[in-house]
């Protein structure tokens, strides 16, 4: 996708998650712990999404 669309794809792909489901940490208004999610080193900052 073209820069100037890459924001539309993205805010079409947060709809679709939220959607899914929700995480219940996110309400306490505290930052999620960074974990890792492959060998290479590459990390995420999220909740788990707990109830759908």
């Amino acid at each position: 996708y073209p820069r100037a669309r890459h924001f539309d794809v993205a805010r079409i792909v947060i709809d679709q998650a939220v959607r899914l489901g929700v995480a219940q940490a996110d309400f306490t208004g505290l930052p999620a712990k960074w974990q890792p999610i492959n060998d290479y080193g590459a990390k995420v900052q999220a909740h788990v999404i707990d109830k759908y």
